[in-house]
């Protein structure tokens, strides 16, 4: 383990630690209820001071449970955060259309439209 000093050991200390002491928080998936696809996105307007990108984020639930997240940097340079902000809702909607074809391959068909927010 060639490379490895204190300041790293100590990071692996604090990230044990931080697992040990948030065991019991996580993700709770239910059953029943409505098996609806929600999905949330936003952005950042040209966030990164060098590029001047702006930064998506994406966030879908099944069941009041996440079932995909993303933060990434948007392809190109918004104009405006209108723009950015479409740029984040047509990352959120191809996501969710995705799903929803996974879902009904799992047969779990959804009836109404993906809400997008």
């Amino acid at each position: 383990m060639s490379g490895y000093d204190e300041t790293h050991w100590k990071a692996a200390k604090n990230v044990l630690r931080y697992l040990k002491g948030t065991l019991d928080m996580g993700i709770t998936y239910s059953t029943g209820g409505n098996m609806r696809l929600v999905g949330y996105t936003d952005s950042d307007y040209a966030g990164d001071k060098l590029s001047r990108k702006s930064t998506t984020g994406t966030a879908i639930f099944l069941n009041d449970g996440i079932v995909s997240w993303t933060s990434q940097k948007q392809p190109c340079v918004a104009l405006s955060s209108t723009e950015a902000e479409y740029i984040a809702l047509a990352s959120g909607a191809r996501e969710a259309v995705w799903l929803r074809s996974l879902l009904d391959e799992l047969d779990f068909p959804q009836d109404e439209p993906t809400k997008i927010l």
